[in-house]
């Protein structure tokens, strides 16, 4: 899932943007708990050709980078790597966070997986950084 929103002078994500989930959604920004998504990781048994792809579609370049690549998007980067599925997916989101800690305390007291890579929920990995 991609989205084409944008905000005037594209500086202020809080400022004059009209996304298409509505606005109600900076009600719930926890500066204290998350800073950022500072990367998506694709999985795909050819990441190349679907990075390439993408770069298309984004109009932005794609580096190619061993077995996979990315692609260095305004504000997150998209990593395409080799999976061990035989589809597509969206496998990981890597997370800029305040509380590491508390979150992995959180997620393991409510039943999920949490390892030195994060947190599994859902069939997606949650890889945390401080």
């Amino acid at each position: 899932m991609i989205e084409f929103d944008r905000t005037d002078g594209e500086e202020d994500l809080r400022g004059p943007y009209g996304p298409a989930g509505g606005t109600g959604w900076t009600d719930a920004i926890r500066t204290d708990v998350t800073k950022r998504l500072a990367e998506i990781v694709v999985e795909s048994p050819g990441p190349v050709d679907l990075g390439r792809h993408w770069s298309r579609i984004l109009d932005m370049p794609f580096a190619a980078d061993g077995d996979g690549g990315r692609i260095e998007a305004d504000m997150t980067a998209i990593q395409f790597a080799r999976g061990d599925s035989a589809r597509e997916m969206l496998r990981t989101l890597v997370i800029e966070v305040a509380d590491r800690d508390g979150i992995e305390a959180r997620a393991a007291q409510r039943g999920y997986l949490v390892s030195d890579a994060g947190v599994e929920m859902c069939g997606v990995r949650f890889r945390l950084m401080r």
